[in-house]
């Protein structure tokens, strides 16, 4: 006697209500004149939203990929001795897993 043959799911993927689990990216922070640049411990994406890191009085001008865990913020003036924070869930930096960029703030020496 022959029997149906049973689909089985198959268990080495995820469960299709599990989503993929956030991680955040942890940024160093440097200065080179007008630029600042982003060092990150992940990759990242920079996205198409200005991004909410602030440094004291400077208006962000432009914003470039270098490599996947480099990005080189382009502020108005200077930034040597300037005070600097990163938002918590910006937009703008996103990594492979769809997490953020964890939030920080400091000052350039």
């Amino acid at each position: 006697m022959l029997t149906a043959n049973k689909h089985r799911r198959n268990r080495r993927r995820a469960q299709a209500g599990t989503p993929p689990s956030e991680s955040f990216a942890n940024a160093t922070m440097t200065k080179s004149a007008n630029d600042v640049i982003m060092d990150f411990d992940t990759p990242v994406a920079l996205q198409a939203f200005t991004p909410q890191v602030t440094v004291a009085t400077r208006t962000f001008v432009s914003a470039v990929q270098n490599s996947p865990t480099q990005i080189t913020l382009t502020f108005s003036g200077t930034v040597a001795t300037f005070d600097w924070e990163i938002v918590q869930n910006d937009p703008a930096f996103r990594t492979n897993t769809g997490g953020f960029v964890a939030a920080a703030c400091g000052t350039f020496p």
